[in-house]
């Protein structure tokens, strides 16, 4: 699983076994949205007999936190055989779209020996000075990793 934010690139490539007809169609979705890439890239043959086509989108505002999935359409050869969409990595990987930053739980300036009791720090001594802070992230996916 890969994180992400605003302004960080996302690419997405496919590689096929000949040579298409018209660069396919690349689509990210994200929270209800759809967003088609334009800028679409014919890498030509990448090795022998592979084709690679490639898009990228860099990440602006209105792309939400959540899961990014993709649709990689219109693969046609240029006979005008057409193979179904692709919508899945074949490499497993997941992006995250994270935009929110984590907050700061408690910060607290304790002296002495203590004990937590849940977010609570409970002192039985004063002996110096120690500075704790407890960091969490509170954020909410819009889909379950």
């Amino acid at each position: 699983m890969f994180y992400t934010q605003k302004g960080n690139k996302i690419t997405v490539n496919i590689k096929v076994n000949e040579e298409l007809g018209q660069v396919p169609t690349f689509t990210l979705h994200n929270n209800g949205k759809d967003y088609v890439l334009t800028d679409v890239l014919d890498r030509g043959e990448n090795a022998p007999g592979v084709w690679l086509y490639q898009a990228s989108y860099v990440i602006e505002d209105s792309m939400a936190d959540g899961e990014v999935t993709f649709t990689v359409s219109n693969i046609v050869d240029k006979a005008g055989n057409k193979t179904d969409d692709v919508t899945a990595p074949t490499n497993g990987r997941r992006v995250i779209v994270d935009n929110t930053a984590p907050k700061a739980e408690n910060l607290a300036i304790l002296g002495g020996k203590g004990y937590w009791v849940g977010k609570e720090y409970k002192q039985y001594a004063t002996t110096g000075t120690i500075v704790y802070v407890n960091v969490r992230m509170y954020e909410e996916l819009a889909t379950t990793p």
